[in-house]
């Protein structure tokens, strides 16, 4: 039997889920909805559907079957091994795949999650403390499992329980966007842990000994605005000497990263900390390091610095400089010959959106202003 239930929306206007039940044997075996602008669309569309999945009770009978018989770690197991051929996909996601296959919710069927066991499962993270917005990124890469199980792993489920209880979840501050961060380094931060690295490194080289020369990317990264991985991964045959500008190949992208190779501009701090790397004839990486090895040798120096707070929110982190990158060109728009507005900034930041842009410009004035127009450590680490 289908119900029609009215909803109001953030603006104002109601709209209408048509919600659908059917029942064998006085079990459930199959739910679906479908939202409408208009009533009357939506006990059209019921009406029909109905028909239709009465005339396949039985057909629906053995899919709840089959869907009681495949755990839900079993689902991410074939997800992770059949679509990732099919398209790759970032760190954070595998690992949350991971940690999920782990949990004792993974072994009950993916016939049992609907929207009381996702919130009961959300109820139970937050308990444990984890924060809201970790427990969305929990929720977002279950789904999309779910998402692709009935036409890429044969596992007749759907998305139905994710959207049915995403209202409620969000109701009950369950689940949130990551907090947009502001955090930027003071000038003595920075210099500090800069120091710390431009000291050892020169010490490494009077000994003939190679290592990451942590000085150098953090520099780089401050006035390039780049990502540590996307630094780590730009090479010597995509610098364009002439317009001063590099190709970002695979550049970080939500809806397609594979293939999304950017051309961005660099500052003119950003290209001489390029010059002052050695290039091999054969040409390669620019940075060949491990990105992980980089920011975990960043965090290394800034608490030798001295600046590890009991407060872990308030800890540099290597993201930052991406921040405070494209946050010191915003507030140089203005300055003599220094022209940085919206677009010109994407062409540095690679950034297609401004939405998503602003996150990254936090100023600290109104007035125009080069914060590090004196700062040493520009020149001191070429050498």
């Amino acid at each position: 039997m289908a119900t029609i239930v009215p909803r109001k929306r953030s603006d104002g206007t109601t709209a209408y889920r048509a919600q659908i039940i059917i029942k064998k044997n006085k079990k459930i075996i199959h739910r679906e909805s479908k939202t409408f602008d208009r009533k009357v669309d939506a006990k059209s569309w019921a009406k029909k559907r109905e028909v239709f999945l009465d005339s396949d009770v039985d057909g629906l009978d053995a899919k709840r079957k089959i869907n009681q018989s495949v755990t839900v770690s079993k689902l991410i197991e074939d997800y992770q091994d059949k679509i990732s051929k099919i398209k790759s996909w970032g760190r954070s996601k595998e690992a949350v795949l991971n940690a999920w296959r782990l949990r004792p919710e993974a072994q009950d069927a993916v016939a049992d999650v609907d929207s009381a066991w996702l919130i009961a499962f959300c109820v139970d993270r937050v308990k444990k403390g984890a924060k809201p917005a970790t427990v969305n990124q929990d929720v977002i890469f279950l789904r999309s499992v779910f998402s692709v199980a009935k036409d890429l792993l044969g596992v007749p489920v759907g998305v139905l329980a994710f959207d049915e209880a995403r209202p409620t979840l969000k109701k009950l501050g369950l689940v949130s966007k990551a907090g947009e961060r502001d955090r930027r380094p003071t000038i003595q931060e920075i210099s500090d842990i800069v120091n710390l690295a431009y000291n050892d490194r020169k010490k490494r080289e009077m000994i003939n000994k190679s290592g990451i020369p942590i000085d150098k990317l953090i520099v780089f990264s401050m006035f390039s605005a780049r990502r540590i991985s996307e630094t780590c991964r730009i090479e010597w045959r995509d610098l364009n000497r002439d317009k001063m500008r590099i190709l970002v190949r695979d550049m970080k992208d939500p809806k397609n990263k594979k293939g999304n190779n950017v051309w961005v501009l660099l500052t003119k701090e950003a290209y001489s900390v390029i010059n002052s790397m050695p290039e091999p004839e054969e040409g390669g990486l620019i940075f060949p390091y491990n990105s992980k090895s980089v920011t975990t040798l960043f965090q290394r120096y800034r608490e030798k610095a001295g600046y590890a707070f009991i407060d872990k929110d308030e800890n540099l982190k290597f993201h930052d400089l991406r921040h405070e990158g494209i946050s010191w060109l915003a507030e140089k728009n203005g300055l003599s010959e220094e022209n940085w507005d919206i677009p010109r900034l994407q062409l540095v930041s690679g950034h297609k959106d401004w939405n998503v842009l602003q996150r990254y410009v936090n100023l600290l004035t109104a007035e125009p202003t080069d914060r590090w127009a004196n700062w040493e450590w520009k020149e001191k680490v070429l050498c």
